[in-house]
């Protein structure tokens, strides 16, 4: 399970350093799309197998979200200093320009720009979070 927020410098090619702690879980190669909220979703190849297949199946109605999640995905593959290298259109849909968030999220990790990611999680109130919890049964 991933879990766990950093906070790394992308560099200038566009390179962003995975922690240790998550490419041990989530592989040295892995499968990076577009997320919800201009942020970066990331899963396991396994992981992104499972999802294929629940998007493959999918009746005709959802093609947009087909088009959206499979269109924009790439594989990830970690060099030797830890870091990966993101598209620039990776890039640009999560806004990234220096510093990122990595996000530990269950099954899958989470890559944002830093300031978006905090601004966000600064506007959730624990009022928020206990009426969905509530809502959830959870």
């Amino acid at each position: 399970m991933l879990k766990g927020k950093y906070y790394h410098n992308m560099d200038a090619k566009g390179r962003v350093f995975i922690p240790a702690k998550f490419r041990s879980i989530i592989g040295e190669t892995f499968v990076v799309t577009y997320g919800l909220d201009n942020c970066l979703w990331a899963y396991s190849t396994e992981d992104w197998a499972e999802k294929a297949k629940q998007l493959s199946a999918l009746p005709m109605k959802a093609r947009n979200m087909q088009q959206f999640f499979f269109s924009n995905a790439d594989d990830a593959v970690v060099d030797k200093q830890g870091r990966i290298l993101l598209s620039a259109d990776l890039r640009k849909h999560a806004l990234l320009e220096k510093e990122t968030a990595i996000l530990g999220v269950g099954s899958r990790m989470e890559i944002w720009n830093a300031d978006r990611q905090r601004e966000r999680f600064a506007g959730i109130s624990m009022e928020q979070v206990e009426a969905m919890m509530e809502e959830m049964n959870f």
